[in-house]
C-alpha cells in the first residue's frame, strides 16, 4: 500500500468517524484522473475551453466549460452542448475518440514505448502523441483535475 493510499484511507476514516459527508467527497476526488485539457488556439489567441475528466471509481467521463470560454460568449461544441454545467458521458466522447491514433501502427506503438505511456492511458495518448493536429484548432494538454 502506497503511502498516499494510506493518507487517504486515514482521512476517509477520519470524516466517517466524524459523520462528516466530506468522506464521500473526499473518497470521489481521490478518484479523478488528471483532466485533459482542451484549448482552442488561433492565429493570435489560445483559450482554454474546458476540461475532460474521469471518475476511475464510476468510469464516468465529465467534460466541464471554462469561465474564460463562458465570459467570451462562445457557442458549445455539439458534443458538449451544456456551458453553465457539467456534459457527462458513460464511455469517452467521439470528440476526443476521433482523435486517438491507430495504437497498432509501428509508429505510433514506437512512440508509446518512447515516452513511455500505457496503451491504456487514454489522456496522456491525447496529450503526448496526439495532443494538436492539423484539421484541427483544438490541442490538449495534460492538467491536475
Amino acid at each position: 500500500m502506497s503511502g498516499k493510499q494510506k493518507k487517504s484511507e486515514s482521512y476517509e476514516s477520519i470524516f466517517s468517524s466524524w459523520g462528516l459527508p466530506w468522506a464521500r467527497l473526499w473518497r470521489r476526488q481521490s478518484s479523478v484522473t488528471p483532466g485533459l485539457a482542451l484549448f482552442l488556439a488561433t492565429a493570435d489567441d489560445r483559450v482554454h475551453v474546458g476540461t475532460l475528466v474521469r471518475d476511475d471509481e464510476t468510469e464516468n467521463y465529465v467534460f466541464s466549460y471554462t469561465p474564460e470560454y463562458r465570459k467570451r460568449g462562445l457557442p458549445p461544441i455539439s458534443d458538449f452542448p451544456k456551458l453553465a454545467g457539467p456534459n457527462a458521458f458513460d464511455r469517452l466522447p467521439a470528440f476526443f475518440e476521433a482523435r486517438i491514433p491507430p495504437l497498432h501502427r509501428a509508429d505510433v506503438a514506437a512512440m508509446l514505448v518512447s515516452k513511455s505511456i500505457d496503451r491504456s492511458d487514454v489522456f496522456s495518448i491525447l496529450a503526448r502523441v496526439a495532443p494538436r493536429t492539423i484539421s484541427s484548432p483544438y490541442e490538449f494538454e495534460l492538467r491536475a483535475a
